[in-house]
């Protein structure tokens, strides 16, 4: 219905929990449904009102769901097969919040179909908002806190092929969102080596494109000009750097390809916006995960460490520690600076533990920028980690 039509029922439908709580109570099974999904809209004005509606019916939202979850998926789903939009939006921002709402309690039958619904509205063209049903996917196939996506019944190539196929779409925003709503399947679910196909997505967006023609004068300078001051700065690019550190858990070979992305990551910093140096110390830190999380102690675990030869090791310690020293220099931001000490901590304390040899060069050139740090620091809890990595480099690396 038109939007005057759906803000009429919302507003009737509040006084009537005001006025005839009972009468409402008896036709629970349609309203519910209807309080649920009207607090999804697009339109704020209705969704206050039906936010008030859920709040005046006395329910629990973990309850309610689960009684009347055939309900909200049937309206749910009626919504995402509609030639609107926002209601193609409101019907995937539902489905999520009983995903969320439910959990592991969600009822598999019920799952494993919504999922289905979801992955058949992937289909078709872009349009504004359509990531959101990408981010309902990845809330249905996580929130349960299984391990893998057999144990839903759910062919795995089918549902990663669906965020793999819209990553490569050419609107960057939605780009930004499918990859956000990827890594965090990735976080929570575990799959196949899908590693070269998330290198190819992400790296295309890092990395400036190379000239298909060698042009001459002016307009070959300017090309050139382009290329040297390439930026890292836009967010589909903070989502492919994010991605890229997420997605490295599925790779199967990394004590191969480790040293190559370590590279990658370290020379990029040098290119990045400071918001942008955030993701990419998270990233890194994700890296270092993969190879110094202690082994698998219970099943919600869904990284296996690898193992790498002391060489390897200190490899990757000598590359990434210049790119991390480079933002605990940042005098500018505090939650840059913090997280790069957190992580020249964790390299250097690593490095003791696992007795790996660094060179004598890169422990000076680690003890005079954490020294600066600290002679400069104005934060109380930061001074407090610099001084901590000066004790131990002097302590251990003397």
């Amino acid at each position: 219905k038109d939007d005057v039509t759906r803000l009429l029922v919302a507003n009737t439908l509040s006084k009537m929990t005001n006025s005839a709580p009972d009468v409402v109570r008896g036709v629970h099974v349609r309203v519910v449904p209807l309080a649920l999904y009207g607090k999804h809209s697009a339109d704020q004005t209705e969704k206050d009102v039906w936010e008030v509606v859920w709040l005046e019916l006395g329910v629990s939202d973990q309850s309610a769901v689960l009684l009347h979850l055939k309900e909200i998926s049937t309206l749910a789903t009626q919504s995402l097969s509609s030639t609107s939009w926002p209601h193609r939006i409101q019907g995937a921002n539902t489905l999520a919040a009983t995903a969320t709402l439910l959990g592991s309690n969600y009822p598999p039958q019920e799952l494993v179909a919504n999922v289905d619904r979801l992955l058949n509205s992937t289909t078709g063209r872009t349009f504004p908002g359509k990531s959101a049903i990408l981010a309902a996917l990845s809330k249905f196939l996580t929130a349960p806190k299984r391990t893998c996506l057999s144990d839903l019944g759910l062919e795995e190539g089918n549902v990663v092929g669906v965020f793999l196929r819209e990553a490569k779409k050419k609107d960057p925003d939605y780009v930004s969102q499918v990859m956000r709503a990827f890594g965090d399947l990735l976080l929570g679910v575990e799959v196949g080596d899908y590693w070269d196909q998330i290198w190819e997505i992400c790296s295309a967006h890092l990395m400036p494109k190379e000239d298909q023609e060698e042009d001459e004068g002016e307009e070959s300078k300017e090309k050139r000009k382009k290329t040297e001051t390439f930026t890292i700065q836009s967010v589909v690019q903070e989502s492919a750097v994010l991605l890229i550190g997420v997605g490295w858990r599925v790779c199967r070979n990394k004590p191969e390809r480790i040293s190559a992305l370590c590279e990658f990551l370290a020379g990029n910093m040098r290119i990045c916006t400071w918001k942008i140096q955030i993701t990419m110390l998270c990233s890194i830190q994700h890296v270092l995960h993969s190879f110094l999380l202690p082994p698998k102690t219970d099943s919600t675990q869904t990284i296996t460490p690898v193992s790498l030869d002391p060489p390897t090791k200190q490899g990757v310690y000598e590359t990434l520690l210049p790119a991390v020293l480079r933002c605990v220099d940042d005098t500018k931001h505090v939650s840059v600076r913090g997280l790069a000490l957190k992580l020249t901590f964790l390299i250097l304390n690593s490095c003791k533990d696992q007795e790996v040899q660094m060179r004598g060069e890169v422990v000076r050139e680690v003890l005079v920028h954490v020294r600066d740090q600290v002679s400069m620091e104005s934060n109380h809890n930061l001074k407090a980690q610099g001084i901590e990595i000066v004790t131990l480099l002097e302590k251990s690396f003397s």
